[in-house]
């Protein structure tokens, strides 16, 4: 991917990010609890850093990844030869749901719960919440989709078409936008609402751990993992998690350092 190319990527899930920063301004679902600003400046250097780890580490990962299992002929889609929409309806289906699977993983195993733990400290929901990923879990993410897109030989273009609705669906089910009741109950059916991800970051752990889909809801409900609404209601629910509840566990070291805290 050149220069132009990089600038175009990361410029577009910048105005995206504005666009929804605006929207959960004016029209928030839910009140804030914390100090947006401390919040915000925060979220912002933990993504830089993050960012900055990925650029020097593993420079576009994903779509360096296809070019060479298209150039080795390596994966099950190299294999056999499909027409390009069936091809790109598999690389989506099967990334999204490999991804639901990881994300399962990280709440069922202990180690990984606690590295995890560190996107759901956080005691408000909005946009910025979609940048707060613990280094570890950003280069384990990493890994698995290096070695979902080689085994399946998922091809460029699928790919970069994955990567920009992940991206999308990230910062979409992660801010604090009120939409309309029949809208939002419509946009469910197919894909993740913020509504139905905020269910995720609840402070009851029951809660917490359901609704782990990405981009597609159909996964949860499948696979039972589907709460439909919290208990307490929307606007009523705590979130965040019991042992970090003070406001100075919101502060980047104490971001980076809340996996290796003693239980």
């Amino acid at each position: 991917m050149n220069g132009y190319n990089q600038w175009v990527h990361w410029s577009f899930f910048l105005l995206v990010f504005i666009i929804f920063a605006i929207w959960e301004s004016n029209r928030p679902k839910r009140t804030l609890t914390q100090v947006k600003r401390l919040r915000w400046l925060n979220h912002i250097l933990l993504a830089f850093a993050n960012l900055c780890l990925l650029y020097f580490l593993i420079p576009f990962y994903s779509i360096t990844s296809a070019i060479w299992s298209q150039s080795n002929g390596f994966g099950i889609l190299n294999t056999f030869h499909y027409p390009r929409w069936v091809e790109l309806v598999i690389t989506l289906l099967v990334l999204d749901l490999s991804l639901y699977c990881v994300h399962v993983l990280f709440h069922r195993l202990p180690l990984l719960w606690r590295i995890h733990s560190t996107h759901h400290s956080d005691l408000d929901v909005d946009v910025t919440t979609s940048l707060r990923f613990h280094p570890v879990e950003v280069l384990l993410m990493v890994w698995v989709k290096i070695g979902i897109i080689t085994l399946l030989g998922a091809p460029v273009f699928a790919v970069t078409v994955y990567e920009i609705l992940f991206g999308l669906s990230i910062l979409f089910n992660h801010s604090n936008i009120r939409l309309h009741p029949l809208r939002e109950r419509q946009l469910r059916t197919l894909i993740v609402t913020p509504d139905m991800h905020r269910v995720h970051h609840s402070r009851n752990p029951y809660e917490t751990h359901s609704n782990f889909g990405f981009s597609i809801s159909l996964w949860d409900r499948l696979l039972g993992t589907y709460t439909a609404q919290p208990l307490m209601g929307h606007e009523r629910m705590k979130l965040g998690l019991d042992r970090f509840r003070h406001s100075r566990e919101q502060w980047i070291d104490r971001l980076i350092s809340q996996p290796f805290k003693s239980r």
